[in-house]
């Protein structure tokens, strides 16, 4: 696929989101970029024993030449296993789906849940189009925690991600800020492996969401 080059930087700037298409066009980033993340989640879960260990009985009994019946009953214990695993997966997807469908609905809540509280959101445009955003929003303990940190699939490998979190960080020192915090899903492997090539410490790993998949977010941190 052809990934569009940032040539000049004057093409490239990074500003506060606007009330007109911006809402629209944010959201849409956000959350294709948690369907990019769901494969990867899904694969991690054909690699569980409730899943691999019925295939490795199916490949047994298959190898040791036994009745078609035989074969044929432990087949359908594999695609029903795969196939419950599936429903489960949906229902995750489902769940995380109406989740971020429901977050940056109004122009309103940009304001309420992140500027007017002493956060900040922002985008990143090249030509006018927006590629990518990150958000700054301020936990209940007052320190700043980053959410939304999202680049379009065509612009990925061209520093797009690292330049908005710079900016953050720069915003986040003026408004007098010295301590950050983020959490990530561990299939989110670009955006890990941004947070340790720049300085971030991993803090723990918590369970987000237990029903019906246990979703594990790592939490981060880095003093500014």
């Amino acid at each position: 696929m052809h990934k569009p080059k940032i040539r000049r930087m004057k093409n490239f700037s990074i500003r506060r989101i606007e009330e007109s298409d911006d809402l629209l066009r944010v959201r849409n980033l956000v959350y294709f970029g948690f369907l990019e993340v769901s494969w990867p989640y899904f694969t991690n879960i054909l690699r569980r024993p409730t899943f691999y260990i019925p295939t490795a009985i199916l490949f047994g009994f298959t190898t040791l030449h036994l009745t078609s019946a035989i074969n044929a009953l432990f087949a359908l214990l594999l695609l029903l296993t795969a196939f419950y695993q599936w429903i489960k997966f949906k229902i995750s997807q489902s769940i995380v789906t109406r989740f971020i469908r429901g977050q940056m609905t109004s122009w309103k809540e940009i304001n309420d849940h992140f500027i007017n509280v002493g956060g900040d959101f922002f985008v990143a445009t090249i030509n006018g189009k927006i590629v990518g955003c990150v958000g700054m929003e301020i936990a209940k303990d007052g320190v700043p925690n980053i959410v939304r940190l999202t680049t379009d699939i065509d612009y990925r490998g061209r520093g797009v991600a690292r330049k908005l979190m710079d900016h953050l960080i720069g915003d986040a020192k003026t408004k007098g800020f010295h301590r950050l915090t983020l959490g990530t899903s561990e299939y989110q492997y670009g955006a890990v492996s941004l947070y340790k090539k720049t300085g971030w410490k991993h803090v723990n790993r918590i369970v987000l969401m237990a029903i019906p998949y246990k979703y594990y977010v790592n939490n981060y941190e880095k003093l500014i």
